[in-house]
């Protein structure tokens, strides 16, 4: 397997101090460049920043440097625990993603650049699969320090046809007088 990967990625995973880097096996992306809606993000040349907008290509049109392997950001935060819970759900739907730790100021007690940040990189084939896991497990890909994610709209409650007591959504039955849920 480590022979089919380009030397860049390898590059990258054989760098000092980056063990939390996982590999899966190579795949075919599920989300395609060629594929993604008009009006998205747009996508460059990690190199030459060419717009790659629609392009197919595992080539730049513009630079020639193969695309597929090429390390592209996705996500970053202040909050390494972010990070890392972020890696986790790549790892889960098997993308393969290197984590940079950023260079943290001292001094000012925070990370002082958006570049410095702890982030996460992944092969640029994998970028538009990776983006939509992330934009749908933390609402956005880039947490500043203090910032969180957004906590999901909470589950409203039932009221029970009975007793009319209110019981939470997680609840079949009425925990008052014992009634089952009507929709349940």
């Amino acid at each position: 397997m480590d022979d089919a990967l380009p030397s860049r990625w390898i590059e990258l995973r054989e760098l000092p101090g980056h063990p939390e880097m996982s590999v899966f096996p190579d795949r075919d992306p599920k989300i395609k460049n060629a594929d993604v809606p008009q009006g998205q993000e747009e996508l460059r040349c990690p190199k030459c920043k060419y717009s790659l907008t629609g392009i197919a290509a595992e080539y730049c049109p513009e630079c020639g440097i193969e695309l597929s392997y090429e390390p592209i950001t996705v996500f970053a935060g202040a909050d390494q625990s972010l990070v890392w819970a972020a890696a986790m759900v790549l790892d889960q739907n098997e993308v393969s993603n290197l984590i940079t730790t950023g260079s943290f100021d001292p001094i000012l007690g925070m990370f002082t650049r958006r570049q410095s940040l702890p982030h996460i990189m992944v092969p640029f084939k994998f970028y538009h699969e990776a983006v939509q896991l992330l934009d749908a497990a933390f609402g956005q890909r880039e947490f500043k320090t203090g910032e969180k994610p957004a906590k999901p709209d909470s589950v409203p409650d039932w009221a029970c046809s009975s007793c009319h007591e209110r019981n939470p959504e997680s609840f079949e039955v009425c925990w008052n007088c014992g009634l089952q849920r009507p929709e349940a």
